[in-house]
């Protein structure tokens, strides 16, 4: 398992690098004109890396919530058919295998949980191991009150479906958000390109007038201003869209 996660690991670094130098290719080409402005982004990837490794660990998040809905709705089941919480866990997990691969995550988690039971791991250790690896602040207080719960002998039951409920209000109240600005997120995709295209076109039909930009001081200059203006757009512009589950 550890050596897939490191193969998958390093073929995804290896894919982010291609990435970096073609952006890296075609931002020097197209602001600068120049190999000394590729070799000196060149240098910049582990920032691309760090933000690249950001944005799949939000998205990891927003999956795990929503099989955590799932895996919730497995151990509601069973719970209800007056099985223990230990049971539950195991139930569940077997039901998650019929969903298929995607519930691989909470799958996972769900197996953990298994494993450390058969090695008389209390619960209460597994599931606050499980909300401190998850980085959602949803499954930490789930784990939180089941912990609770099972130590005092309350209403897991009840606990687990008020959970759910909860957790799936947020979910969908997102997606509400998500769907209105849907057609916003569309638009602003259009316009980072359109600086870009811009460029492009007058380097392909107007290239005397194109040609006063690059291989001096003053032109590089402006076209490093423009290239600053056009990132922290992007940038803000991201911020503005970006809705967390």
């Amino acid at each position: 398992m550890r050596q897939k996660w490191w193969t998958d690991r390093r073929l995804s670094i290896l894919m982010d690098l291609i990435l970096w130098l073609a952006l890296c290719g075609g931002v020097s080409w197209l602001f600068y004109q120049s190999w000394w402005a590729f070799l000196a982004l060149v240098p910049a990837f582990p920032l691309f890396l760090k933000y690249r490794m950001k944005e799949a660990e939000r998205m990891r998040r927003q999956q795990m919530k929503y099989q955590f809905i799932d895996g919730m709705a497995a151990l509601y089941s069973s719970l209800s058919a007056g099985n223990s919480l230990e049971i539950s866990f195991r139930n569940a997990r077997k039901d998650l295998e019929i969903y298929g691969q995607g519930h691989a995550m909470i799958q996972q988690e769900f197996t953990r949980i298994c494993q450390q039971m058969d090695k008389n791991i209390p619960l209460e250790t597994s599931l606050a191991d499980m909300a401190k690896r998850s980085g959602d602040e949803d499954i930490r207080q789930f784990a939180e009150i089941l912990i609770l719960a099972k130590r005092s002998g309350g209403g897991v039951i009840q606990m687990i479906r008020e959970s759910m409920e909860r957790i799936q209000r947020r979910i969908e109240t997102n997606y509400e958000i998500d769907a209105m600005l849907s057609a916003k997120k569309s638009e602003f995709r259009m316009m980072c390109l359109i600086p870009a295209g811009i460029i492009l076109y007058m380097k392909l039909f107007s290239t005397g007038f194109m040609a006063a930009l690059y291989h001096n001081a003053g032109g590089v200059l402006f076209m490093s201003v423009c290239l600053a203006a056009y990132l922290a757009g992007i940038f803000w512009g991201r911020k503005i869209l970006d809705i967390p589950v």
